[in-house]
């Protein structure tokens, strides 16, 4: 249990930390910030040199948070954290924190004012579509044999995000995103993995 806790407090830690050094380094910008709370499935395949080294998790009551900085009419980075709880077995098989970049396909990453013949023109998109890649890195259980022997490793991911947001409002919108990453182990116990989730949240922005 004492493993499991630290991974939470190290994840949010690192993320929050982040999150209010940029906003203090930023305010000052013409700039909107994002926050995304979404729950879905998350599964990871492992595989890799004896026996140890093989096995997988499925879990879809996964919890994922992101900080989206928005910069630019078609661009914004972000940073993220993704918690894979197994409420059944109490066993928390995968913990993720990285970010990324995003690309806004045929929309605008957030409203604007323009002028145009002397008139100002406010301009907010209802629908924004996004790609984009990203790394970072993750604390994985390959096998649990019990509840407290189990195979694990740490993980460099490198992979892309893709979703799409519909905007009730200037200030809040409704998300559905897809990830994938391929991860290479690190730690003692070397595999590769695929990983894949997908979710649903919703999105307030100021």
């Amino acid at each position: 249990m004492l493993t499991i806790r630290l991974r939470i407090a190290l994840s949010i830690t690192i993320v929050f930390s982040l999150v209010a050094l940029q906003i203090r380094n930023s305010r000052a910008d013409e700039t909107e910030n994002g926050f995304h709370a979404a729950i879905g499935l998350v599964t990871g395949k492992f595989s890799g040199p004896g026996l140890n080294a093989n096995g997988g998790f499925n879990v879809p009551s996964s919890i994922d948070l992101e900080y989206e900085f928005i910069r630019q009419r078609h661009f914004s980075y972000f940073i993220r954290t993704t918690f894979s709880y197994q409420l059944k077995d109490g066993v928390l098989p995968y913990v993720y924190t990285g970010g990324g970049a995003r690309y806004y396909l045929w929309s605008n990453s957030r409203g604007y004012d323009e002028s145009e013949g002397g008139f100002k023109i406010s301009k907010k998109p209802n629908i924004k579509i996004y790609l984009g890649p990203e790394v970072g890195l993750s604390q994985n259980i390959i096998k649990q044999y019990t509840q407290v022997v189990q195979t694990g490793t740490t993980l460099i991911e490198i992979g892309g995000n893709a979703g799409i947001v519909y905007q009730l409002n200037s200030n809040i919108g409704l998300e559905a995103k897809v990830g994938y990453s391929i991860g290479f182990g690190i730690s003692t116990t070397i595999v590769g993995a695929n990983i894949f989730r997908g979710l649903i949240g919703i999105d307030t922005y100021f």
